[in-house]
């Protein structure tokens, strides 16, 4: 493995006319590509009723609409770039092609400085939500001098743009109106097709929402979405791609085979949501005055991802939506996608765990208190406040480009808190506290390897903390982890209070401490990650839909 900072571009030999003559690229794109372990990714309509197969490749072809929407989003240029390498007959053109896709653009997203790997520069912490040159001083002062403005150009569903010496919002429909058209005509083609009327009337709705950029009503009829064998997002949701103010959502989709089954065994632990954020560690004033909803925890098997779910870190769960105002009606739904959760396990954790964790500790970590640990982190989402306690001010908005990796760490926290919560209830058995324990931190040393990554940051946060209180310790020589799995759970309640405290305050300048002081790649993390550089950073899916 290698260190893609370290290397150099190199100019690469084209033929003269070529459309990457002259174009710097870097020589090692082979071994960067390699980082990703291959995973097939296999799904059969043959086995489906017609009208399902048509319903499943419409909603295929949907989700190949995202990935044009969010490359450019992500970068002003990578669509550009993309198109000349096509043209270009270049030795290392395929290699460049597969890089690309897993970037999502022409910047490599394991490089602590994002840095090119074709071309020249280092990405734009806006990426292409808005003018490349805007930096974060130059837009402060803007929304000081214009304060109303400032709510606009925080939008989630808009891009930033100059008109003159003024900056101005401009809604994703009317950016990207020729994508999200034929987004929305395939969403409506597939409800033609969909003999299930829940799915019909979601993807209907949603398709309306793309055309106004306003998706309450499409969300609220996704968290109810019951009784279908197949489930589906699409639309803009995350916003870790927004290094500016943290606030701009990316288009992403995932097709979904619903596991009945295994979303039934899960049913216990819907009924105890409501009470978790009355665990939480929290004192009462900043607690949040609505407590987290009894909503649905759904199983699947990811059929196909489009957009943002396809670059660089492969989910294995999520809890959507993000708009506060659905969480306040109707909560969220927490899906754990098992075939990427089994992979994550098999290719990252397991050999990252047996090469950084005491043999003892090794050995517990397991798929099942991962995916319960995964279960957990989900539920914890929904936990704390959206809303500056006291304000009308989004949590993100006020911790701006740091809000991410706060909020992830703050799943990590509250989700090994709510375990706690789990055992003495005994819902989980207490012979798998240790097991637990371990699964986190493992967990978190095949994260910490991110770099910038929000998740990366969050676990870097967790593994400093428990090495400067004493539940881990380092051996340098060895290059492993002792854990003293009796004290993991105390730091992480001592950490989830903290970071429920900067989200319910709007505390911008803890956040900021936390990301670049806990979150730091300090000495005992870099000698990890160099330990494990044998070891994939994550899997790269291959879809074959049969």
């Amino acid at each position: 493995m290698i260190d893609a900072g370290a290397v150099l571009l190199a100019s690469v030999f084209c033929l003269e006319g070529d459309p990457l003559e002259g174009a710097a690229i870097a020589p090692d794109l082979a071994a960067r590509n390699e980082r990703y372990a291959t995973v097939e990714i296999r799904f059969d309509t043959k086995t489906l009723p017609p009208a399902d197969a048509r319903l499943v490749k419409t909603l295929v072809a949907a989700c190949d609409v995202t990935d044009e929407i969010f490359w450019r989003q992500n970068t002003a240029d990578g669509v550009d770039w993309r198109d000349r390498v096509l043209r270009s007959s270049a030795s290392e053109r395929a290699d460049l092609l597969l890089a690309l896709r897993l970037n999502a653009g022409r910047f490599d997203l394991l490089d602590e400085k994002r840095a090119a790997f074709l071309g020249p520069g280092e990405k734009p912490p806006g990426g292409g939500y808005y003018p490349p040159d805007l930096t974060k001083e130059e837009i402060q002062a803007y929304f000081a001098k214009y304060p109303s403005e400032r709510a606009a150009l925080e939008g989630p569903n808009s891009v930033v743009r100059r008109e003159g010496d003024r900056l101005v919002a401009v809604p994703y429909h009317a950016a990207y109106p020729e994508h999200l058209e034929r987004l929305a005509r395939l969403l409506e083609a597939a409800a033609g097709t969909s003999g299930y009327p829940a799915l019909r009337e979601y993807l209907r709705q949603r398709a309306a929402d793309l055309r106004a950029d306003d998706y309450y009503e499409s969300d609220k009829r996704w968290v109810d979405l019951r009784g279908v064998p197949f489930d589906m997002v699409v639309g803009p949701y995350e916003t870790y791609g927004d290094g500016l103010l943290g606030v701009k959502a990316a288009f992403e989709a995932v097709l979904m085979r619903i596991d009945e089954k295994e979303s039934r065994s899960l049913a216990v632990y819907e009924s105890h949501i409501a009470a978790l954020d009355a665990y939480m560690p929290t004192p009462p004033e900043l607690k949040p005055a609505v407590a987290g909803r009894s909503t649905p925890i759904e199983v699947v098997d990811t059929i196909y991802r489009g957009g943002d779910a396809v670059p660089g870190y492969q989910f294995v769960a999520f809890n959507l939506p993000n708009d506060p105002r659905v969480h306040a009606e109707k909560g969220s739904k927490k899906v754990l996608h098992k075939n990427f959760l089994e992979k994550r396990v098999d290719v990252t954790i397991l050999p990252v765990a047996q090469r950084l964790l005491d043999p003892v500790v090794a050995g517990l970590v397991s798929h099942q208190a991962y995916f319960d640990d995964t279960l957990f982190h989900e539920i914890a989402h929904g936990l704390g406040t959206r809303i500056v306690l006291g304000t009308d001010r989004a949590v993100n908005a006020a911790l701006g480009e740091n809000y991410s990796a706060i909020e992830e760490a703050k799943a990590d926290a509250c989700g090994l808190v709510s375990a706690e919560y789990f055992f003495e209830k005994g819902v989980l058995p207490e012979s798998e506290r240790d097991a637990h324990y371990a699964s986190f931190v493992g967990g978190c040393l095949r994260s910490v390897r991110f770099h910038d990554e929000a998740h990366a940051i969050a676990a870097r946060m967790h593994v400093n903390r428990l090495l400067k209180e004493g539940a881990l310790t380092f051996d340098e020589g060895a290059r492993r982890f002792g854990v003293d799995l009796a004290r993991v759970a105390p730091v992480m309640r001592a950490q989830a209070l903290d970071l429920l405290t900067i989200q319910a305050k709007g505390d911008a300048a803890r956040a900021k401490e936390f990301v670049e002081g806990l979150g730091a790649m300090t000495p005992p993390i870099r000698a990890a990650v160099e330990a494990v550089k044998h070891v994939p950073i994550d899997f790269r899916p291959v879809y074959v839909i049969e």
